[in-house]
């Protein structure tokens, strides 16, 4: 058969396969047949796999069948990952996180996991894609599935030289090269030269990396799997521009540019491959027509929701101009960059809020649960002190009312710590609770979206003016759903401005610092830093080197 039969063949098929899945009522019985299917189609098709996800959705949803329901989410997340909305995938995921079929099926719960710590290092939130990388190799040694936490440790090598974790992402590249070598292992293989390749590009060592790249780039077109060979391209094109080296940049872009039409079921590759050319462009020389891809790559980020991305775009941008000679188009644009990084900045503010919401209700789960332990212990004494009446009842009538005295005194104390808690409750439910909520949503919002903290001069007086009530509904407010006075909670906001500028400026002198984030001296903000980090300005700038 020649080669162009075989392709008119399999697009056939392919086409056949979609109308099938399309129009095909999902059952019981059919119901893992369509799961495997709706996973071969997300690499090729993710859109349809969507479809046939939700299809499956509905299907498990009206038999509430747990297995039925972890299979359809995870189909789900798999579809939405390949679509480039890593956001809605992890959400699909994490639907099944702790369900009794997840839980007793460790292959499926390490799968889950490693796919969470994927779309985490997509959106750049590191720490969490470590977490579930580590919980999938556990999961892996628990179950004795070696090849697994290779796998994993691939992801992990990816991940750190990311974070400019040179030596860690090759001490995990290196230990699954060698296993995968010894299983002879042709795919697993192929992924280790891809991110050596990477690696050693990082490391400037371009005969070494030429080769490995080579290697994956062979067995990619080889196999015919066209998502793996495009991002190991992008991969080796985004090492090659870090390192300025716009020749050997340019030789690979040319494998890239007969397969963008290729692009359009992969929104992330889309987006990537003109933020790559548009970076590109600005160290040729080219800024007009670097702009025009850079556009084309915000474009596509924002609508992924990838603002770390959008950012550097904007980055790329702002450095292809001649300010002097273009200042209103460079403005406008500082604006739009101004804006992505304060929305990110406003971002981690929220998360902290919800920690510190978090962190309040378990104190108070944990005063509920010490109350109830100290009810059972009270309830036991009493019935050893009534055996020990009855038992020493002749002679020891003075130490048995000792005894009851004091057991007396314990649940009078028993009975005012429960009435606290009950009151803490009612407040928690009430509407007035409710207020004090807005009220605190209302400070917030003012505080950091107005960006009130940088006012040296900014009191209570002047935030109750702003906002329309007294100083006291402020303090109550703070300290019920912050648990901090109006200080703490101001100074919280400029240590958190202060962080994010030293990460972007490390050079930055403390006393303009100290300023631009709103403290009247450098002492307070020394004392205040110290107290909210555990370090001085120059000790954390340091550590974020290190």
């Amino acid at each position: 058969m020649s080669t162009a039969t075989f392709r008119t063949g399999s697009l056939v098929c392919f086409f056949l396969l979609l109308f099938f899945l399309g129009t095909a009522q999902v059952s019981r019985k059919n119901f893992q047949q369509v799961f495997v299917q709706a996973q071969q189609l997300a690499h090729r098709a993710p859109d349809s796999s969507i479809v046939i996800g939700n299809q499956l959705l509905e299907y498990a949803q009206s038999t509430v069948e747990d297995s039925l329901l972890a299979k359809a989410y995870y189909a789900l997340g798999y579809a939405h990952y390949f679509s480039g909305n890593s956001l809605l995938s992890n959400y699909y995921y994490e639907q099944v996180i702790g369900a009794p079929y997840v839980e007793q099926h460790k292959a499926f719960a390490s799968s889950i996991y490693n796919n969470i710590g994927i779309n985490h290092e997509v959106m750049d939130n590191f720490d969490l894609a470590i977490d579930n990388y580590l919980k999938s190799i556990l999961l892996e040694e628990e179950r004795g599935n070696i090849r697994g936490k290779y796998l994993t440790w691939i992801n992990l090598g990816i991940l750190y030289q990311k974070i400019n974790g040179l030596e860690q992402a090759h001490r995990y590249l290196n230990g699954a090269l060698e296993y995968f070598e010894a299983e002879q292992d042709s795919t697993s293989l192929a992924l280790c030269h891809q991110n050596l390749g990477t690696l050693y590009i990082r490391k400037n060592k371009k005969d070494t990396a030429f080769f490995y790249n080579q290697l994956a780039l062979d067995y990619y077109q080889e196999q015919g799997l066209f998502f793996n060979y495009a991002n190991t391209l992008h991969n080796i094109i985004i090492g090659t521009l870090s390192n300025e080296d716009t020749e050997l940049a340019s030789y690979y872009f040319k494998k890239v540019e007969p397969r963008y039409g290729q692009y359009k079921d992969f929104p992330v590759l889309r987006a990537s491959y003109h933020l790559l050319k548009g970076e590109l462009l600005v160290q040729q020389g080219y800024p007009h027509a670097a702009r025009a891809e850079l556009d084309q790559a915000i474009t596509a980020y924002d609508s992924l929701e990838i603002k770390q991305s959008v950012i550097q775009a904007l980055e790329y941008v702002l450095m292809s101009f001649v300010p002097e000679s273009e200042q209103d188009a460079f403005n406008a644009y500082f604006r739009k960059y101004t804006a992505y990084n304060n929305a990110i900045f406003s971002n981690k503010v929220a998360q902290n809020l919800s920690r510190a919401e978090v962190a309040f209700g378990v104190k108070l789960l944990e005063k509920d649960l010490a109350l109830k332990e100290a009810q059972q212990t009270a309830h036991r004494r009493v019935i050893q002190g009534l055996g020990l009446f009855l038992l020493l009842l002749s002679g020891s009538t003075y130490t048995i009312f000792r005894l009851w005295r004091k057991q007396l005194s314990q649940n009078q104390n028993l009975l005012r710590l429960n009435k606290e808690l009950s009151l803490k409750w009612r407040l928690s439910t009430n509407p007035e609770k409710q207020k004090g909520q807005d009220l605190f949503l209302l400070i917030n919002r003012a505080v950091a979206e107005e960006k009130l903290f940088k006012d040296p001069n900014l009191n209570l007086d002047m935030l109750a003016q702003r906002i329309g009530t007294n100083k006291r509904y402020i303090t109550d407010a703070l300290r019920i759903h912050h648990g901090q006075n109006f200080n703490q909670f101001v100074n919280e906001f400029r240590i958190e401005y202060a962080k994010s500028l030293l990460e972007a400026n490390p050079e930055l002198n403390t006393d303009s610092l100290s300023e631009e984030v709103g403290f009247n001296s450098r002492a307070t903000f020394y004392r205040a830093f110290k107290q909210f980090t555990g370090l001085t300005p120059g000790e954390y700038v340091k550590a974020g080197k290190s």
